[in-house]
Order: C-alpha cells, then structure tokens, then sequence
C-alpha cells in the first residue's frame, strides 16, 4: 500500500492553520527528520503515551483519523512499481470539482448556510472527527481543508504531491456529506468556500487559553459540551478556535458514549475511491470458493464474516516500542476503553529512560511481536472464534518478512493469506491506500491491532461505533 506519505492540511494560503495529518485517522505520515523524530518521541513518552490532542484546553483527544502523533510513523508497505500501477487520473480534480459543486456553497441559502449562516473553523486540524462532532452540537458549518502529501516514494523523488480533497477519503458529514434526514445543521464547507463567505473583517477568533483555562483539567465530555455551547451562544457569523495541543491520559474515554453514537460517526462512510479498490481487490479476502458455491458478491458494508484482520508494524517500529518500554508508556486513545479485552500493563522494570530487559521484552510481546507470537495469537482468535479462515494483514513489512509470515500462518493451517502489499491499485487510490487497508480492517469479523498506535485505535472506534463488539477488537 502508500508508502511514507504525509498528508498535511497545511494551507495553500499564509493564515497560521495547523493541520497534522496523522488524524484523518487515515493517512501517512512522512518521516520527519532523524532529530525532530528523537525530540519528539522522547518528549512525548516522557508526558505518557495517551496522548490527548486537544485545540489547546479543548482536549479534541479521541479519533486520530488524519494523524498519528507520537507512537512513531504509520508507514504501510511501498505499492508496486510505477510502471506496475493501474491506469487511471494522475491528480484529484474530478473529486475537487465534486467538492466546489455541493449544494451547500452557495450564497443564497437561508440561515444557518449561505451569507448569513453559521460557520466555526478550528485552526488545529489535527482532529476532524471530533471538531465536527462539536460542529454539529453547535448547530454551525465545519470547514474542512484539503491534505497534502509528501512526496510518494515509488513515483520518484521528483514526484509533485497532491493536494487531496477530503471527499477522496470519505463520504461523511465531516466531508460536505449529508447530515440525517431532518437535522438542520448546516453541512461543513470546504476552506476556499469559507475564505469566500467569511472574508477577515467578519471573522471572530477565540483563544482557548483565554477563554477555557480554567477547564484545562476537565474531561473531554465536559470540554466538548462546553465548547459546543459557547459557539452555539455566540451569535457570530464566522469563529474561528485558536489552540496549541497538549498531552493528557484516559479523560479521552469520557467522550466514548456520545461520541461513537454521534451523528458525526453514524453518518460516516469511506469514498467511492475507497470502495472501489477494496471492490477490486476483493478476492484477496473474500472467502475459500467451494465447489459448486454460488458466486460472491461485494457489499461496499457491513461486516466480512471469516476475516481476521491484523495490524502488524515493522520497519524501525522496534526502535519505538523500546522507548515505550523506557518511558513506561501505555496503550493510546481507545485502546485504553475499559470494555476492551486486551488491557496492558504496565510491566515491573518499565520507566525511567532505561527499562529491564524483562520489561522491554514484554513491550515487544505487545508492540513487535514475532512471527512464533503472531501465529499463536491468530491460533486463538481461531479458537474463539471459529469461523475465521482467512487473513488480511495491514503491515509494512518487506517482501521477504511477509513472505516467511505467510509461511508461518499457512503451517499452522491459514488456507487463504493476504496483505498490504498484494492490493493493486491506481494513482489516486495509491495516495489514499492507508483508508483503504482500514476500511478493511474495520469490517472483518475480528481486528488484531498494535494497541500503541493511533491507526490501530482508530479502527477500534470504527469497529465500536459500527455496533460490532468489543471481543471483536483485541490486540497482541
């Protein structure tokens, strides 16, 4: 799949909007340089590993779907040869001029749209998910921006990188989608939309440092009603939130109840560009055909009985998963819900900037297992849950590792095996591969995830906000 993508939400324009792309939740990361990386994990672990991104006081914490701040870079193997790939557009404006063609810019509808509407902006962008979440408790429009990535490695150095319309990604109220029928919200607007209807001179800017300090220790459910009805009091028409990130611990989990049943996650669902490569590909997990079987047809939802989906991490994970160790780190954002059979802890030796041997090789049990581990752990979903028979494996593995992988599994009995790097795939879907392998994982009937990484809780929440149970969602 991708490669070492970044989709960024920085803007083409100068405004100071901040926009970190491990929290689409869906996308790549590019490596940042070899210092910025050490000072970043080691000041991140050293805060504890929950992260709580937060637009300031905001504490906007739980659903990373754009980004993957601190438990190293969610890298997913290289796609094939640039001359391997399928035929197809080499930029996004089809989905672009989708975008600028939404009902919703137009001047001329009536309030809470239009000229007179209702719109609220967060210059953090690292938390679409949840920032529309408060959107729509406001009764206001959200303004959602474009990514960009880095350059794709299989493409060249030289590669030009796209900007990506979020409607590439997703079909979904945080995009410009629709909200249930009857709900009056206004739906969320693209940035060249906004900077049209809300010129500087009529936009309002709020500090949450000035505005909530006093709420810096509260709970997300309670940050998130409170902002919810500032913006929903304030009777201007353009406000934007001003706030930096912080660092918390489990208070994420307060915002679980509503935030899994909200509008904003219901009404979620992945692009056409999505689905049509998962439709493509979808004999690499569909089921054993039998003799005589009658023939499989795709449905672009809903759960895919027999499937043990896994997210196995490799590349220079194990460097992470030692300062993991190190710093006594626990597992992040969703992964800690309570309900969720695989709780960790933490291990006797951990902490202090050098932990044990013992308690590094507990951290690597969970966060870099080996191939004997990952077979033993597949064999007991297997027990559990009897009907699994085939694996789709979410990795960035080389050839070689998942190769020997393959092997393993078959030997102790996995018939039909499948993994990042057997999708094919066209240039656009190539950008936006990474939702492609979750959209993936969220369905299959059981997800083995790396419960220190943002992808791997990012699927639980999709998992959990889709009805399917909590044992369907274990980690090593």
């Amino acid at each position: 799949m991708s490669g070492h993508l970044r989709l960024t939400g920085h803007r083409r324009s100068s405004s100071p909007i901040s926009a970190y792309s491990d929290n689409f939740e869906l996308m790549q990361p590019r490596p940042p340089s070899i210092g910025a990386r050490i000072r970043n994990v080691t000041r991140s672990l050293r805060r504890s590993r929950n992260i709580l991104v937060a637009l300031g006081v905001f504490l906007f914490v739980g659903f990373y779907l754009f980004s993957y701040g601190g438990d190293g870079d969610e890298i997913i193997a290289p796609p094939p040869p640039s001359n391997e790939i399928l035929p197809g557009r080499r930029d996004f404006k089809d989905y672009e001029e989708r975008m600028r063609n939404m009902p919703q810019h137009n001047p001329d509808l009536p309030p809470p749209a239009g000229r007179n509407g209702r719109y609220v902006r967060f210059r953090n962008q690292s938390h679409s998910l949840l920032n529309t979440h408060v959107a729509h408790k406001a009764g206001r429009a959200y303004v959602h921006i474009p990514f960009h990535a880095a350059a794709h490695p299989a493409m060249g150095l030289g590669s030009k990188a796209p900007w990506i319309p979020l409607n590439a990604f997703m079909d979904a109220p945080t995009a410009g989608g629709v909200w249930p029928g009857g709900d009056p919200t206004p739906r969320a607007v693209s940035e060249e939309w906004y900077d049209t209807i809300c010129p500087k001179g009529d936009r309002v800017v709020l500090d949450t440092e000035k505005v909530a300090g006093h709420l810096k220790e509260s709970d997300a459910q309670t940050l998130i009603d409170f902002w919810a009805q500032k913006l929903k009091d304030m009777d201007d028409k353009c406000v934007e939130i001003d706030g930096r990130d912080l660092t918390g611990s489990t208070r994420v989990l307060s915002a679980f109840d509503e935030f899994s049943k909200s509008a904003t996650m219901q009404m979620l669902k992945w692009s056409d560009l999505v689905v049509g490569a998962v439709k493509r590909n979808f004999a690499l997990i569909s089921p054993v055909k039998q003799r005589n079987s009658r023939p499989l047809i795709f449905y672009p939802e809903g759960k895919i009985e027999g499937l043990l989906a896994m997210h196995v991490r490799r590349g220079d994970y194990s460097y992470h998963c030692t300062h993991f160790a190190n710093w006594s780190s626990t597992y992040t954002s969703w992964a800690l819900l309570p309900q969720l059979p695989d709780a960790f802890k933490i291990p006797e030796g951990a902490g202090g900037g050098q932990a044990t041997p013992e308690a590094v090789a507990e951290y690597h049990r969970v966060c870099w297992p080996t191939n004997a581990q990952i077979v033993e752990r597949a064999r007991l979903m297997r027990k559990l849950h009897p009907g699994l028979d085939r694996i789709y494996i979410l990795t960035n593995g080389k050839p070689d590792y998942l190769a020997k992988l393959k092997e393993d599994l078959r030997a102790d009995g996995w018939k039909k095996l499948s993994t990042s790097q057997d999708m094919t795939l066209n240039w656009q879907e190539m950008w936006v591969s990474q939702s492609i392998d979750m959209s993936i994982a969220q369905r299959a009937e059981v997800f083995i995830g790396n419960g220190f990484s943002t992808l791997s809780s990012n699927v639980a929440m999709l998992r959990l906000s889709r009805g399917l149970p909590f044992n369907s969602v274990r980690f090593w």
